[in-house]
């Protein structure tokens, strides 16, 4: 695929997100997988889309053979008092380096424009090295007890 094809696209209305969910669902469920784990279902994030308490931006084309999404970043808004912030709750995709360089001004120059001052993930230590490039750093680290009744 021509990668001239692609281009972002924030998923801003119902319309929208269902003409994409389908080709974004297989990257949602990496993400599930791979860093959600227990946390959230598809269905889950779906619903929270339809009520506007996540967003999603992706990288997509619009084929012959329907939409194929080859980026998707799930964003969720942190309910700080005094520092308006976005979580990336999930990013999956093919091309990441590329498209990341690409892209990444656009992301961060649409949550400026809506009041965000602080990008926050919670990220793998492999992950870690990889957005560290895109001027992340390290300001806590993320423990879990699990309450497992026996």
């Amino acid at each position: 695929m021509n990668q001239s094809n692609y281009e972002p696209l924030l998923l801003s209305t119902l319309p929208l997100l269902n003409q994409y969910w389908e080709a974004s669902s297989p990257l949602i469920e990496q993400c599930i997988r791979n860093t959600m784990h227990v946390e959230v279902t598809l269905e889950d994030i779906y619903g929270a889309l339809t009520r506007s308490e996540l967003f999603m931006f992706v990288v997509k084309a619009d084929l012959d053979t329907g939409p194929d999404v080859e980026l998707i970043v799930i964003l969720q808004p942190l309910p700080y008092p005094r520092l308006p912030a976005m979580n990336i709750l999930g990013l999956a995709g093919r091309n990441l380096a590329s498209n990341g360089k690409k892209y990444w001004g656009y992301l961060q120059g649409w949550m400026y424009m809506s009041g965000v001052r602080a990008i926050e993930a919670y990220v793998s230590p492999a992950m870690e090295r990889i957005v560290k490039r895109f001027g992340f750093n390290r300001t806590s680290v993320h423990v879990r007890l699990p309450l497992n009744h026996q």
